[in-house]
């Protein structure tokens, strides 16, 4: 954010707003497991929290393309306002159309072709297309999350049913695996920065606020 003594310009504010507006529930979701919670609630909370995810990753991007045509470039312009609000909603609809349509086509190879005598290759498959679906969308110059949320979406509801029983236990085992994994890598990551960082500024008082 650079020294707290400067100025906020308004892409500064929107764009703060759209990085803390979302939510981490990994607590909470930690908590619900252990206690056994309701499998709907869990499934709840977490869609929430991925879908806030998802919207805040591609709002950032929008405001990123926020470029007034005025000479102050800090100052409300409607036109780039609308033109921003116009990349919000494609590429938002663009991730979503990606990730459901490649959910789709795996749910037809998985039910129409023999691949339930090999699990190995069913669950090679399932996950080699949930990946593609990431980087296909980041090519398309979309957004990878979204797509792959939408893609995990329809996949829950139509090809993880199509899986032999032994790639659906295969499959869940996998994921969460990665799961934990990226979890964890995430979290140390994160506080190796809070150390290796040599430019870091804190303020109580905007800690405290934000």
């Amino acid at each position: 954010i650079g020294q707290l003594a400067d100025n906020f310009y308004y892409t500064d504010c929107l764009f703060f707003g759209a990085i803390i507006s979302a939510t981490d529930p990994v607590t909470v979701l930690a908590i619900f497991n252990e206690l056994g919670v309701d499998v709907d609630i869990y499934a709840l909370l977490f869609g929430e929290s991925v879908i806030n995810d998802a919207v805040a990753i591609v709002l950032s991007s929008s405001i990123v393309a926020y470029q007034p045509s005025a000479e102050n470039s800090q100052t409300f312009d409607a036109a780039a306002f609308f033109k921003s609000v116009g990349m919000f909603l494609g590429i938002f609809s663009g991730s979503f159309a990606m990730g459901a349509a490649t959910g789709v086509v795996t749910a037809l190879v998985t039910k129409f072709t023999k691949l339930h005598c090999f699990p190995l290759l069913e669950t090679a498959l399932f996950f080699l297309m949930s990946w593609s679906t990431f980087l296909l969308a980041e090519a398309c110059e979309f957004t990878g999350v979204v797509a792959v949320l939408f893609c995990g979406i329809t996949q829950a509801h139509y090809t993880y049913n199509n899986l032999s029983a032994e790639s659906r236990k295969r499959t869940k085992q996998l994921f969460e695996v990665l799961h934990f994994l990226a979890e964890n890598f995430i979290f140390s990551y994160m506080g190796l920065a809070l150390f290796t960082f040599e430019s870091h500024i804190f303020n109580p008082v905007f800690i405290i606020g934000a």
